[in-house]
């Protein structure tokens, strides 16, 4: 997956908002990604 600069960010930050315990491995952590991506777009 190729993200842009600004998508880095996002991620990150998403990350220090769910804390420690998420991990690419879990279904919830890709659960809140969609979900993190899918209010961005409607936030437009």
């Amino acid at each position: 997956m190729h993200l842009n600069k600004r998508q880095k960010d996002l991620l990150k930050e998403f990350e220090k908002l769910g804390g420690k315990d998420t991990s690419p491995e879990s279904a919830s952590f890709l659960d809140k990604v969609r979900d993190f991506w899918e209010d961005l777009g409607s936030s437009r």
